[in-house]
């Protein structure tokens, strides 16, 4: 793979990490920072938005139900609602799936910033107990491991 297109890869990935760790600092739901690479396979909970426009492919963010509970919580709790049922709720769901619609829709501004003309799909879950992504049609991909507060979540960028 040539040095040039690998580096545009990372540039792209650059955009969703920093967008994904301002979201955390801005929203009040403390530090993120880049772990490394992940290598992880297998996973509770994979959120997923498409990426359309000069830059195609799909961003997925993936946890385990503790860490996405927790995350989902913190931001339930701004809005003034508690979840006191078992299990990962509906509005867990929607909140983290929001989550990541937040910060893919921030990756795009920041796109926009520097001149890439780019949008975002509806975000989907997939939750259970051992959930795995495979992707087709992908050409270069980054996946890494990030550290919050509330666990490890795994940021991966797909592009065509």
């Amino acid at each position: 793979m040539e040095l040039a297109y690998i580096l545009q890869m990372d540039n792209y990935y650059a955009y969703f990490s920093r967008a994904l760790c301002a979201l955390f600092e801005e929203t009040g739901l403390g530090d993120c920072h880049e772990k490394g690479s992940g290598k992880k396979t297998s996973f509770e909970v994979i959120t997923n938005i498409g990426v359309t426009g000069q830059v195609k492919g799909c961003l997925m963010m993936k946890t385990d139900f503790r860490t996405a509970s927790e995350i989902s919580n913190s931001m339930l709790s701004g809005i003034g609602h508690s979840e006191n049922e078992e299990g990962f709720t509906s509005m867990q769901k929607a909140a983290i799936t929001e989550f990541t619609n937040q910060f893919g829709a921030r990756a795009i501004m920041f796109m926009s910033d520097d001149g890439i003309d780019c949008n975002i799909t509806p975000p989907t879950i997939i939750t259970g107990q051992t959930v795995e992504s495979q992707t087709f049609q992908i050409t270069q991909a980054v996946e890494k491991e990030f550290s919050s507060p509330f666990g490890s979540i795994f940021l991966y960028l797909g592009l065509q």
